[in-house]
């Protein structure tokens, strides 16, 4: 069992990290929640943000001593999107190949401390905002707690 609850953000970034090393991503920054409050002026992209998204009981004991518990992660790719093409494309591109690369490090891989591997799941659909094109990834983590002795 996982001894911290959102102990799977460390291992999704540390994974994350490896992949787009690997492939000569170098530049592109895993960053969390905190990081956007610490963020002084123009948000660096293309980057990548790891976010939870709660998470729901699946299970519950009788005796309410051990709990089934899926959590919901968002790992959310973001890229400069200029209005003008054919920078748009390229941007919506770039978005593209990222999110392969999260969804193909992902899907199946069974992080420490968890009883299943990853799985892919709904998420919302891709947003502009202020200069950025947004494109989300759902993921669900399982998680068994037990009671302390």
């Amino acid at each position: 069992m996982s001894s911290q609850f959102f102990a799977l953000q460390t291992q999704l970034i540390a994974r994350l990290r490896a992949r787009l090393d690997a492939v000569g991503q170098t530049a592109v920054p895993l960053l969390t929640t905190p990081d956007l409050t610490s963020i002084d002026g123009l948000l660096p992209a293309p980057c990548i943000f790891v976010v939870t998204d709660g998470y729901a009981i699946t299970e519950a004991s009788s005796s309410r001593k051990q709990a089934r518990i899926t959590q919901h992660w968002q790992v959310i790719v973001c890229v400069r999107h200029q209005v003008a093409q054919p920078a748009a494309a390229t941007a919506i591109t770039l978005a593209g190949t990222l999110a392969d690369l999260v969804i193909t490090s992902l899907i199946g891989w069974h992080p420490t401390g968890y009883s299943k591997p990853l799985a892919l799941a709904s998420a919302a659909k891709p947003d502009r905002e202020d200069g950025h094109f947004w494109l989300p990834v759902a993921f669900e983590a399982e998680i068994v707690y037990h009671a302390a002795p």
